[in-house]
């Protein structure tokens, strides 16, 4: 059945133009159009004058540059040791805006002093003041150090323009999907039209092109500056909240002054490109990219800039800075030597570059569990691991969980994030030749290559000690095996030692302890069919393991080497969370003192039990916590699944203090004393895990679907038919959307 109406000779013609639209559009973001330089009309016109007084409106600065990545507070001791690390200056493209939160900056934190150009939406700076004021900024606050610009597509131009001017003032240069190829794209032919398109379709048009930018998510650190109202519960009101922030990012008057001003920076750059200064230059292209034919673009720089390294990133697209699931910068700088060049730094760490079967067996396990990482700074939760400095000896103390599947991805974040090794100190029997329990599969096959490539060490004092030296991390579990092989029951127990032997070699080794805590992996089966006192029970199997274990070290009571019968769960693993606490500083402990350490060993262990009824509470808020689900989600969007949000479990009550269901974002001690609607009262401090809102109600609101579907055993298909569903669904409606504005507009 026909949409048009009939009986008019005009009712048609609202669709007639509404499709060369829609396919000049779909030109618009097809990639590898490389050639001559496309224009409407002969010259570019130029850029309007901004209104009078417009700048002085401004409530700050049109253009400042921020101190990016550092997420613990006015610290003057922090910022004091970041003003030795390199200097990275970060340059936008055409939104303007500096992504402060991006995880990207936590991860360069360790080793660079972040920065970040910020240029508001109604800054009309031309190329020349862009350029005197990055140049003055780099002068300023370089003070004798190596810098490195960090640009992404038309913050390219500017960077290479400041390199051509001022070829001494910075060492290397980063630069990402560059813009260097505008002029030569369709893409020029349609943004000069863009600004005269009607308010509503303007203010339309973002969200529906937002796939085609990059994976769900991205456009959160460019619409986190904008004041737009917080994300609604219906898939309309995310994409109007999505259009208006954009919108308001990059206006019609703002796109049509920096397109203008991308023209000019080519302009001059492109004459000058027979000629480059020698810098230390990588480039880095998606191949996915639907705006600029990146990936031919950096090949072209590459022959043009000596001795540019270049890397080609499979399935990423435009928004590749902000694509921080699939995209790392610091292992990019890393592996392009720029890293160790600039800081003189010493890294040498593990590759997680999957090459064996074990490696692909690590990365498969970590897609079931999806692990969530937390960390606490000034009583506030945030994403992401802790910020330690890297010259302090560091000691993470945790709850350990059920067959140790918790280890090695605390190990692997680490080097992921940080390119910092952490040593786990693992029970001494597992670093045989021989498994004690063999012929057993336990330790699981392939275990002993696993230890050897991350470096671990057996447990004891002495090699703790010698692990803790400045610039080394140390990770250690007291409650050992014991936790390991937990009986019924006892999910989430501690069974620490009374001793406090390990704050004191902390102390002794002037060394920072971070306590954490851990769920998930103590629920990764479905339950328990026999435990280890029930199997040391039974006639002949219990004589077999005695004889096994008797001579094998104890560390902990009843910490005995005898592995549980577990029943698998039909729903697949539970999610894994990690929460790492504040950090402890032990320089100023006398490790003598035992009274001292003693009090020190306590807030730690109550910290860690703090930390999992936080986890276990927040957890139900999760819409993505059982693996269905969450898996089909993941691998159709490829990125992280969302989790709960961090507005409303930001806070974590004080060591020893009972949670009560309170205004000031305190968590609650269990599921039952949970208000049936939890308030988002305040400002948005952009502090959502992983743009969890966001990307839920990008799927309809599949959170409390999927949760309805978890109170049955067979939810899995249904979950993965739902997601399924909801992924083309949720596009559809986008489309549609789309057509219903151009048949109102035209």
């Amino acid at each position: 059945m026909s949409m048009i109406p009939k009986g008019n000779s005009k009712s048609g013609l609202p669709m007639q133009r509404s499709v060369p639209i829609l396919a000049l559009l779909a030109l618009c973001w097809s990639p590898g159009f490389v050639g001559r330089e496309w224009r409407i009309w002969p010259a570019a016109r130029p850029a309007p004058a901004a209104p009078a007084g417009l700048r002085a409106r401004s409530a700050r600065p049109a253009v400042q540059f921020q101190r990016a990545g550092s997420h613990s507070g006015p610290d003057a001791q922090r910022l004091l040791s970041q003003q030795s690390k390199p200097l990275l200056v970060f340059l936008p493209g055409i939104d303007g805006a500096a992504r402060l939160r991006s995880v990207q900056f936590r991860r360069l934190w360790t080793f660079y002093d972040s920065w970040a150009m910020d240029v508001t939406a109604d800054d009309r700076s031309d190329l020349d003041e862009l350029l005197n004021m990055l140049e003055t900024f780099i002068k300023e606050h370089r003070a004798d150090r190596p810098v490195l610009l960090v640009a992404e597509s038309m913050g390219a131009v500017l960077a290479l323009n400041l390199a051509f001017n001022q070829p001494k003032l910075n060492e290397a240069l980063c630069l990402i999907n560059p813009a260097t190829s505008y002029r030569r794209t369709p893409l020029s032919l349609l943004a000069p039209l863009l600004p005269s398109l009607p308010e509503n379709l303007y203010e339309t048009l973002p969200a529906v092109i937002t796939p085609l930018v990059g994976r769900v998510g991205w456009y959160e650190g460019v619409i986190s500056s904008q004041q737009v109202d917080s994300a609604g519960s219906s898939p309309l009101e995310n994409f109007l909240r999505i259009s208006r922030g954009l919108s308001k990012a990059l206006p019609p008057e703002t796109l049509r002054f920096r397109e203008s001003l991308l023209r000019k920076g080519l302009r001059r750059l492109e004459p000058r490109m027979a000629d480059p200064p020698a810098i230390v230059t990588l480039l880095v292209a998606g191949d996915a990219d639907a705006v600029l034919p990146s990936v031919a673009e950096t090949a072209r720089l590459q022959k043009l800039l000596p001795g540019a390294q270049r890397v080609v990133l499979p399935g990423v697209a435009h928004a590749c800075f902000d694509d921080v699931n699939n995209v790392n910068l610091l292992s990019l700088l890393t592996d392009a030597g720029i890293t160790q060049r600039l800081t003189q730094a010493k890294v040498s760490t593990p590759s997680l570059t999957p090459k064996t079967w074990l490696d692909r067996s690590l990365l498969q396990a970590r897609s079931w569990v999806s692990p969530v990482f937390l960390s606490t700074a000034h009583g506030r939760v945030m994403p992401g691991l802790p910020v330690v400095d890297a010259e302090t000896p560091l000691l993470l103390v945790g709850n350990h969980q059920l067959f140790s599947l918790d280890g090695i991805f605390i190990v692997e974040e680490f080097l992921r994030e940080q390119q910092r090794l952490v040593t786990a100190m693992v029970y001494p029997p597992l670093l045989d030749e021989v498994s004690p329990l063999d012929p057993l599969p336990y330790p699981f096959p392939g275990s002993l290559e696993l230890f050897e490539k991350f470096q671990v060490k057996p447990t004891s004092p002495r090699n703790l000690l010698k692990t803790l030296r400045p610039g080394n991390a140390a990770l250690l579990f007291p409650g050992g095996a014991r936790e390991v092989f937990k009986r019924k029951g006892e999910e989430y127990q501690l069974f620490w030692p009374d001793a406090p032997d390990l704050v004191r070699i902390a102390a002794k080794a002037n060394a920072t302890i971070v306590p954490f805590s851990g769920v998930g992996s103590d629920e990764f089966f479905a339950g328990t069919v026999l435990d280890s006192d029930e199997l040391l029970g039974l006639p002949v199997i219990g004589d077999w393991f005695r004889e096994r274990i008797q001579n094998l070290p104890t560390f902990v009571e009843d910490d005995v080497f005898v592995p549980p019968v577990p029943v698998p769960r039909i729903q697949g693993p539970r999610r894994n969370y990690f929460l790492f606490g504040e950090p402890v500083p032990t320089a100023e402990v006398d490790h003598k003192d035992r009274a001292a350490c003693a009090e020190i060993y306590s807030q730690i262990r109550s910290a860690v039990k703090v930390g999992m009824d936080y986890l276990l509470s927040a957890r139900e808020d999760d819409p993505f916590e059982d693996m269905p689900g969450r898996y089909a989600w993941e691998q159709a969007t490829g990125v992280q699944a969302p989790s709960f949000d961090l507005r409303k479990w930001g806070r974590v009550a004080q060591a020893g203090a009972k949670a009560s269901p309170t205004s000031q974002n305190s968590f609650w001690s269990s599921p039952a004393a949970r208000p049936a609607k939890l308030r988002t009262e305040g400002p948005d401090d952009g502090q959502t895990l992983l743009a969890r809102g966001p990307q839920v109600r990008e799927l309809m609101c599949a959170g409390p679907l999927l949760r309805r579907c978890h109170a049955s055993p067979l939810h899995g298909a249904a979950n993965l038919f739902t997601l399924i569903f909801l992924l083309f669904w949720s596009r559809a409606l986008h489309f549609a959307m789309l057509c219903s504005w151009l048949l109102r507009t035209f």
